[in-house]
């Protein structure tokens, strides 16, 4: 099968839609979610992440190289140890 086969500019610009249409319907928590990240409040963020439903999470989970909203420090935090188990240092 063929890259282009496997994944067609429909799908992609449909992912997008999604993810803008997420993004913006759940703007609040995704704000939170970016604050907790930028202070390390890890609590905070996965919080804001519990918040979202699984499509919802689905649909925003995608890096910015990929058009989404997540800057590369965002999307390599929401891997993270800290982020999954919303640890904090206190």
């Amino acid at each position: 099968m063929k890259v282009s086969e496997a994944f067609s500019v429909d799908d992609g610009f449909e992912r997008l839609k999604r993810h803008t249409a997420a993004w913006f319907e759940n703007r609040e928590s995704v704000a939170w979610i970016i604050r907790g990240i930028e202070t390390e409040d890890w609590l905070m963020a996965k919080e804001a992440w519990d918040e979202l439903s699984n499509e919802t999470k689905t649909d925003l989970y995608l890096s910015r190289r990929a058009g989404g909203l997540w800057s590369p420090k965002e999307y390599k935090a929401l891997h993270s140890n800290e982020f999954f188990h919303g640890l904090d240092d206190d």
